[in-house]
């Protein structure tokens, strides 16, 4: 996952740390609040390999249970 992040949006992909939550929801971090409004303004991206949708998580961490209803 964090190889594909780097693909698209650029970076280095370790420094995603990417963390998978559930199936096909993972969890990542940006360096910025100025990058992270950045990628939360694309809301996705999509190319013939895949499909990306872009949420910001809130009080400063996932509740995708809550978020997912």
């Amino acid at each position: 996952m964090s190889l594909l992040l780097q693909a698209t949006i650029g970076g280095f992909a370790p420094e995603f740390n990417v963390i998978p939550l559930v199936d096909r929801i993972f969890h990542f971090s940006v360096f910025s609040n100025l990058v992270g409004h950045f990628i939360y303004k694309l809301r996705s991206f999509e190319c013939n390999f895949c499909k990306l949708f872009f949420h910001l998580w809130n009080n400063g961490g996932p509740n995708w249970q809550s978020e997912w209803r």
